[in-house]
């Protein structure tokens, strides 16, 4: 559940490291679920281009 917490945060601030902060996380521990979430997922569910970090089509 906290995974999807950070999905949506991180999708709503746009970068990794606002949605850290606004959860209270570091920004390793937020990148490190990302991964953990995507890995699960089995498909990448972010874009990442420069600091802009948006959803992929399928998440």
């Amino acid at each position: 559940m906290e995974k999807l917490m950070m999905l949506r945060a991180i999708a709503a601030a746009g970068s990794i490291a606002a949605a850290a902060r606004e959860l209270r996380y570091t920004r390793s521990a937020a990148s490190q679920q990302m991964a953990a979430l995507e890995r699960l997922a089995g498909m990448p569910l972010l874009v990442r281009a420069g600091n802009r970090i948006s959803l992929t089509p399928v998440a």
